[in-house]
């Protein structure tokens, strides 16, 4: 476990270092709150990064031995940082600034750490899901190669059902079991969730970071703490914290990178974009939405950029191109949440989950469907109420309703919320229950929410002015 967790350490400054590389590259101005955000991401994104790399590798060169692929994304992470080595003071200097001057919050995140750590390491994983990319796998790393997958083969999967999502989190447990000689032993998958969840409050507190940032804080943990739901897909270590974290970060910085004069930040945003597709089939959803901010953006401005859009999207075809193209002539779609197993009538999936997901009639599909953020409370909390109420109140009571300031988290936050609910309405109206059937796809907007209640309520109590 220890040199799995020093490997990944030594990965993930790397990775700020050429993050923050892309983001300072020609750029005379750089927001210093961004750079923050990227460090704080930067384990998160390493993660996918290295998942990405793991398949390529085992492509190339099946059957290896462990310390083959340990030594060459080793390799491949050392050179492409070289190139912003300039860098590597600036993300040191930052980090150890931000822990020498927000002392408090450090002992909250490392008292945190080190309970969510302890709780984790002693669970069973005997959940569905997990249970099915573990045993995908397996397979993975018993052949030595990715050539089979997405594994269609009932016998591999030991009776689990077959998917078609990208190998984000599949390649993450590929590559913790290069640090281990049993593949039974999940300890280091468990150290996944525990890491990105502390990534996710070290993001909101820099957000929220300025005047009361206690308050701030203190309202960001009990909204985590809050929602049900996430809590238990970090204990029950499933794929969701890692996708609901890449679509956030990409969400968030996706326009200000479009904004940009430099190829390096186009580069980055592409980049961004590739590790949301590449975490989960639901990370395509990043791109209509991006599409969404850009039109409402060029309305305001009537400023629109093609450079930005075709190197940033020829960046993320590098990322998920291949895997849609197998998946494409595999499967005859890109992505997808199943895979058919037999075609007969009455054996009919999608009936049954509508009876058991309470989604049978246009009434259930209302109320358990598209409104379930209020009446799921068990999974949701009350989050989406005071959300609601408060981002009313804001709405009847700002004058200027329709000009949205777009270099504010929390009117890029409202727009991603308004969009996705208009996408799942829009959807379901179609005939499809892809994004009403499962409780989890909707926590994907939970940050956001987060962000942008925490805001108002902020302004509520202390009556501030909007920001």
């Amino acid at each position: 476990m220890t040199i799995f967790i020093v490997f990944n350490l030594i990965l993930t400054i790397f990775t700020a270092v050429v993050l923050v590389g892309l983001y300072n590259k020609n750029n005379n101005h750089p927001v210093l709150k961004t750079q923050k955000l990227l460090i704080a991401s930067s384990y998160v994104i390493s993660q996918v990064t290295t998942s990405w790399m793991i398949e390529k590798v085992m492509f190339i060169a099946p059957n290896k031995p462990s310390l083959t692929y340990l030594i060459t994304i080793f390799l491949i992470f050392s050179f492409i940082s070289a190139i912003f080595i300039n860098e590597l003071k600036l993300v040191l200097k930052t980090f150890i600034e931000g822990v020498k001057n927000n002392c408090f919050f450090t002992i909250i995140i490392i008292f945190t750490s080190i309970i969510i750590i302890f709780i984790s390491i002693n669970l069973p994983v005997d959940s569905n899901d997990p249970l099915e990319y573990i045993q995908v796998a397996k397979n993975i790393s018993e052949t030595g190669n990715f050539n089979h997958y997405p594994l269609i083969n009932s016998e591999l999967l030991k009776g689990y059902f077959p998917w078609s999502h990208p190998s984000g989190y599949v390649g993450m447990i590929v590559w913790s079991f290069n640090f281990t000689e049993n593949i039974n032993d999940f300890m280091l998958l468990k150290l996944y969730n525990p890491l990105i969840a502390i990534s996710f409050l070290i993001i909101f507190y820099i957000i929220f970071s300025g005047t009361n940032i206690y308050l701030r804080t203190i309202l960001s943990f009990i909204g985590v703490l809050a929602t049900p739901l996430l809590i238990i897909e970090v204990f029950h270590f499933h794929i969701d914290p890692l996708r609901i974290f890449t679509f956030f970060i990409t969400g968030l910085l996706a326009l200000e990178l479009y904004k940009m004069k430099s190829i390096a930040q186009y580069i980055l945003l592409g980049f961004l974009l590739g590790i949301t597709l590449h975490s989960h089939s639901l990370g395509i959803l990043i791109i209509p939405m991006f599409f969404g901010i850009l039109a409402v953006d060029y309305y305001q401005t009537k400023q629109f950029y093609v450079k930005p859009i075709c190197i940033s999207l020829f960046v993320t075809l590098i990322f998920v191109g291949f895997r849609y193209y197998i998946n494409f002539n595999t499967l005859g779609y890109i992505v997808g949440d199943n895979t058919p197993l037999w075609k007969i009538e009455s054996l009919n999936f999608s009936h049954y989950l509508q009876l058991t997901r309470g989604l049978e009639t246009p009434s259930n599909k209302i109320l358990n469907g598209l409104l379930k953020v209020f009446t799921h409370i068990y999974s949701f909390g009350v989050t989406f109420w005071i959300y609601t109420l408060l981002f009313t109140k804001s709405f009847l009571t700002k004058k200027e309703r329709f000009i949205f300031n777009f270099s504010s988290y929390e009117t890029v936050s409202n727009f991603i919320i308004l969009f996705w609910f208009l996408g799942s309405t829009t959807v379901t109206l179609m005939g499809s229950d892809i994004l009403i059937k499962n409780d989890r796809y909707t926590l994907t907007i939970f940050p956001f929410v987060l962000i942008s209640t925490c805001m108002m309520l902020k302004r509520a109590i202390l009556k501030e002015s909007e920001l």
